[in-house]
């Protein structure tokens, strides 16, 4: 016979405060993403009314809540939930990764610049100068007009390539 040691009561108490970070995370997301997991009607139905609530009746609902989790299948709900996520990720990274790219240009890397343009086609001209009125606008405290249009550049280069935006982890970070 397989005999199992009973959880500790600090196991216990860990384990149900996962379950109401999670909670509190499924409370901070859409509608359309709350439906693709799954969760009986329930469950989504008081996690939809605990968005309504203040404070301390929050608190008491995100209990109630982990309480009635239970038969739920909470592990498969996580799993789905970081891969509703991901691309949402992956366009956050992209999108830090063109801001690091633009303010490379503009402190004037040229390694950048020859990366970009090998690997993108880009324009070596038209980036020299918008980084060029770039930091003659950050120099004179101007509003940063030619750095937007050189990270709108930059956006429009790395998402032609295959018709999509994705991080390029091949150019020098």
């Amino acid at each position: 016979m397989d005999h199992q040691e009973p959880k500790s009561k600090s196991a216990i108490k860990r384990e149900f405060k996962s379950l109401q970070e999670f909670v509190r995370t499924l409370i901070e997301i859409p509608d359309s993403q709350l439906k693709k997991l799954p969760l009986s009607n329930f469950i989504a139905d008081e996690i939809v009314r605990a968005r309504s609530m203040s404070k301390g009746a929050l608190k008491r609902q995100i209990g109630y809540i982990s309480k009635n989790m239970a038969d739920e299948a909470v592990d498969e709900a996580r799993e789905l939930l970081a891969a509703l996520k991901q691309p949402q990720a992956k366009a956050n990274a992209h999108f830090h990764q063109l801001e690091k790219w633009r303010d490379q240009l503009i402190d004037g890397d040229d390694e950048i610049v020859e990366s970009l343009v090998s690997q993108y086609q880009a324009d070596r001209q038209k980036m020299r100068q918008l980084a060029r009125n770039a930091a003659y606008e950050a120099e004179r405290q101007l509003p940063p007009r030619a750095a937007r249009q050189l990270f709108q550049y930059l956006r429009k280069i790395t998402s032609d390539q295959e018709g999509t935006e994705r991080p390029a982890d091949s150019v020098r970070s």
